[in-house]
C-alpha cells in the first residue's frame, strides 16, 4: 500500500496511550468505516491485530544514554548500529536496569532554539545585554498573559485544554506554575483530581489532610500528591521505607502488578502502624497512592519544563515580535503550524508581510510595521537558491531593481524557474511590480534575458575602461496583461506559503456563515461526540464504495482558523454528493462557493465531522432558520402597515415561524406567534420587511 494511504489509516486510531487495534476499531467510527469500504484497508487491520505486540526490529531509543561502572562491553551485548555507526545495548531498557546500568534521557527541545533565536533578535535589536537566564521570575505581565489564556506558541500549555487548566489555576507565581504540568496527563484528569486541585487553589473547597503528617509533605499541593517525590517521602515518613526502597515501591505501583501490589501494601501497612498510624487511615493512604505513581512526574521533571513555559510567555509578553518571529523561523518547514501561528499574529495586531525579494532574509525578520516572511518559508525555495539571492542583493549593485535586474545577477543554476515562480506566486516581486499576472507572464523573457547576460559576463565582453559593451538591443519589457482574479491570486499564495497573505477566499462570506455556524476548528474542545455546524470550503474529497458497494467518500473542509476531516457516509452522500463535488470544482466560475456543513464531532488532529447534512450559504438560510422576529413598536402597527405585512409574509412562503414581538412603553414585551404566516428567511425578504417599517426590525434565529 502506498505510504500517504497507511499514514492517513494510522491517524484514525485514536491519540490514547496504550490502546490496542482492536480497541482503535471499537472507538473509530471512521475507522470503521474504511474497513467496511475498502477490503484492502480491512485486510490490513486483520493482519496488523495478528502482528500486534511482537518484536518487529531492533530499535533505537531516541534519547536514552547508558552508563556502567565498567566497560559496557563487558557487562552487557552491543552491536554498531548500521545507520549511525552508534554502539547500542542489545538488551532493553527494562534489562539493562535489572542488570544495575543506569539508563539518562538527553530530550532535545526545539523550544529551546526558539528561545535563543528570540535572545539574539533582542540583543541586535533593543538590549545588547539581555540573557533570558536573568529575565524576573514574577513578572507580572507574563502571568497576565497565561491567566488570560493567551498560551498559543507557548511551550506545554497551548493545546485548549492545557490553556483551560491556566486560566482556571491563574497563576501569579512562579511555584504555581510548577504543578500545572504534572496535572495536565491522562491519569489525574481522569481520577478527578485535577478538579479536586482546582477547587481547593480558588478556595471552592477546604485544604484537608488526610493524615497530620501529610501536611508538611503535600501543603505546597493543596493536600493532593502531585509529584513522584511525595511518594517516596510518604513510604519513607509513614511507613519506615529506605528511599531506596519507596523508589521500588513507587516502580511496583506504576506497573500495577497485583502479587507486587499486596506484598507492598502489606509493608507499607504495617510500617505505618507500628509507627502509630491507624490501619485504616494507612490503608487509605497507600490507595491514594497508588492512584497516582502510575503517571505522576518527578517535581525536578516539571519544574524544568514550568521554567521553558515561563521563559516562552516571558518572551511572547513582553517581546511579541521578535519571539514570534523566531517561533515562525522554527516552523517554517511545517506549514500547517506556521499557518496557525501566522494567524494568531494578526490576533496580536502583529502584521506578517509577504516574502519581498528586497527585504526578507533566509529566516523571518522583526521590520518596522511587523514581521517580514522569511524566504525558508516559501515552497520549491531551498537553501541554495536563498543564498544567491541574498549574496547578489549584498553585493555592489544593491536592491533588486526590476524583474530583468533580479534574473542577470541571481546563479541561475541555483535559482532555477520553479524558484521564481514561486517568488511570483507569493507576491515576493510585488515591490517591484505590482502586477504579479504580467510578471508571471513575462517570466520567460526575463529569465532568457537574465542568462544571456550572464553568459556575456562570463565571456567578458568588457570595454577597454572594463565597462560592459552595450548591444543595440531595445530593453525587454513585460506583457500586458489582464490581472489575476482575487480567487487565482489567493489559490497561488496558499500554494506556496501554506495560507493567504493578501485576504482569504471566505472573507465575503464571513458575516453571513457567523449566523449558522457553531464550531471553528480551533475551537472544538468539549464539543467531541455533539452534533456542531460548521462552515467553510471543501478543498480535497476522495469518493469511494462501502463492501455493499455503496458510495461515500471522505472530504476536507477549511475555515479560517484550520480544516476539518469530513467523513461523509453513502446515505448523506447520496444526497448532497453532487453539491460538495460543485463547490469543489467551482464549475461555475464565479469564485469558491462555502458550504455549511452539521453532523457529530470527533476529536482529532485535525477534527472530524460524521456528516448529517450539507447546504449551500441560500439554502442554509432556509433550512436552519427556526424563527424570523419583528421587533415593533405599538406606533408601527398600523392598520395600513399590518395588511401590507401580511402581503409581504404571502409573498416569501416557507416553513419558517413568525414571531410578533411588540414593545409597549411602560408595559412588559409581547410575542405574538403570527398564525399561518411561514416564510422562507431569504435576505431579500429581510430588506423588505425592514424597509416596510423604515429601520431594522427583522431578527433571524438559527
Amino acid at each position: 500500500m502506498p505510504y500517504g494511504d497507511v499514514d492517513r489509516i494510522s491517524k484514525l486510531v485514536p491519540d490514547t496511550l496504550g490502546i490496542s487495534l482492536g480497541e482503535a476499531i471499537e472507538q473509530s467510527s471512521e475507522l470503521r468505516a474504511r474497513m467496511e469500504s475498502d477490503g484492502q484497508v480491512a485486510k490490513l487491520m486483520e493482519t496488523a491485530q495478528k502482528l500486534e505486540g511482537l518484536t518487529r526490529h531492533a530499535s533505537t531509543h531516541a534519547a536514552g544514554v547508558v552508563i556502567g561502572t565498567q566497560p559496557l562491553i563487558e557487562m552487557v551485548p552491543l552491536y554498531r548500529d548500521p545507520r549511525s555507526g552508534a554502539a547500542i545495548t542489545q538488551y532493553d531498557m527494562r534489562c539493562i536496569e535489572k542488570l544495575g546500568l543506569i539508563k539518562f534521557d538527553f530530550l532535545g527541545l526545539t523550544t529551546l532554539t526558539t528561545i535563543a533565536d528570540a535572545e539574539r533578535r533582542i540583543r541586535e535589536t533593543q538590549n545588547a545585554d539581555f540573557r533570558i537566564e536573568d529575565v524576573d521570575l514574577e513578572d507580572a505581565v507574563t502571568y497576565d498573559l497565561l491567566s488570560e489564556g493567551n498560551t498559543e506558541g507557548v511551550f506545554q500549555v497551548e493545546s485548549q485544554g492545557m490553556t483551560d487548566l491556566v486560566v482556571k489555576l491563574h497563576p501569579h507565581s512562579f511555584k504555581e506554575l510548577i504543578p500545572i504540568v504534572a496535572l495536565y496527563r491522562p491519569g489525574p484528569l481522569g481520577s478527578g483530581m485535577v478538579d479536586d486541585f482546582i477547587n481547593r487553589k480558588n478556595g471552592v473547597t477546604k485544604v484537608e489532610y488526610l493524615l497530620p503528617e501529610l501536611e508538611e509533605l503535600t501543603a505546597e499541593t493543596l493536600g493532593v500528591i502531585v509529584y513522584q517525590d511525595q511518594v517516596l517521602q510518604i513510604a519513607n515518613r509513614l511507613a519506615g521505607y529506605s528511599l531506596g526502597e519507596a523508589d521500588l515501591l513507587r516502580r511496583a505501583m506504576g506497573k500495577k502488578k497485583a502479587a507486587e501490589m499486596e506484598k507492598q501494601r502489606e509493608r507499607f501497612v504495617s510500617g505505618a502502624v507500628e509507627r502509630n498510624i491507624q490501619r485504616h487511615a494507612a490503608e487509605e493512604v497507600f490507595k491514594l497512592m497508588a492512584e497516582f505513581a502510575g503517571y505522576g512526574f518527578a517535581k525536578s521533571h516539571s519544574t524544568a519544563y514550568a521554567l521553558i513555559t515561563y521563559q516562552t510567555a516571558y518572551l511572547k509578553a513582553n517581546y511579541p515580535n521578535e519571539y514570534m518571529a523566531a517561533l515562525l523561523t522554527t516552523e517554517s518547514g511545517n506549514h500547517d503550524k506556521l499557518s496557525r501561528y501566522i494567524g494568531h499574529c494578526k490576533q496580536l495586531q502583529i502584521e506578517v508581510l509577504a516574502p519581498d525579494v528586497n527585504q526578507s532574509a533566509r529566516d523571518f525578520t522583526v521590520v518596522e510595521g511587523g514581521i517580514r516572511f522569511g524566504l525558508a518559508g516559501v515552497k520549491n525555495v531551498g537553501e541554495g537558491a536563498i543564498e544567491s539571492i541574498l549574496a547578489a542583493r549584498s553585493g555592489d549593485s544593491g536592491p533588486y531593481r526590476e524583474i530583468f535586474d533580479f534574473a542577470a545577477r541571481i546563479d541561475g543554476r541555483r535559482v532555477n524557474r520553479r524558484v521564481v515562480e514561486s517568488l511570483v506566486k507569493c507576491g515576493a516581486f510585488d515591490s517591484l511590480h505590482p502586477d504579479r499576472a504580467s510578471v508571471w507572464a513575462g517570466l520567460d523573457v526575463a529569465l532568457e534575458a537574465g542568462a544571456a547576460e550572464q553568459r556575456d559576463r562570463e565571456i567578458g565582453q568588457e570595454s577597454l575602461f572594463g565597462g560592459m559593451v552595450e548591444a543595440d538591443v531595445p530593453k525587454p519589457t513585460l506583457p500586458d496583461v489582464a490581472a489575476w482574479s482575487d480567487r487565482q491570486r489567493l489559490e497561488f499564495e496558499k500554494e506556496v506559503l501554506g495560507f493567504y497573505v493578501t485576504g482569504h477566499p471566505l472573507a465575503a462570506y464571513l458575516q453571513k456563515m457567523r449566523r449558522f455556524i457553531d464550531v471553528t476548528a480551533d475551537s472544538t474542545e468539549g464539543r467531541a461526540g455533539r452534533e456542531v455546524r460548521i462552515g467553510g470550503l471543501v478543498t480535497s474529497m476522495r469518493e469511494t464504495r462501502t463492501r455493499r458497494g455503496a458510495q461515500m467518500a471522505f472530504a476536507t473542509l477549511e475555515d479560517m482558523t484550520g480544516a476539518f476531516d469530513l467523513v461523509i457516509f453513502s446515505e448523506p452522500f447520496a444526497q448532497y454528493g453532487s453539491l460538495i463535488r460543485a463547490a469543489l470544482s467551482n464549475e461555475s466560475g464565479e469564485g469558491p462557493k462555502p458550504l455549511v456543513v452539521t453532523g457529530n464531532l470527533e476529536a482529532g488532529e485535525p477534527p472530524k465531522v460524521l456528516v448529517r447534512h450539507v447546504y449551500d450559504l441560500e439554502r442554509a438560510e432556509e433550512k436552519l432558520a427556526t424563527q424570523v422576529r419583528l421587533q415593533l413598536t405599538a406606533k408601527e402597527v398600523t392598520h395600513d402597515r399590518m395588511q401590507a405585512l401580511r402581503a409581504l409574509l404571502k409573498r416569501h412562503p416557507g416553513a419558517c415561524e413568525v414571531i410578533l414581538q411588540l414593545l409597549i412603553p411602560g408595559e412588559t414585551e409581547t410575542w405574538i406567534a403570527l398564525p399561518g404566516a411561514g416564510v422562507n428567511p431569504t435576505e431579500d425578504l429581510r430588506n423588505e420587511l425592514n424597509s416596510l417599517f423604515g429601520r431594522a426590525v427583522t431578527e433571524v434565529e438559527y
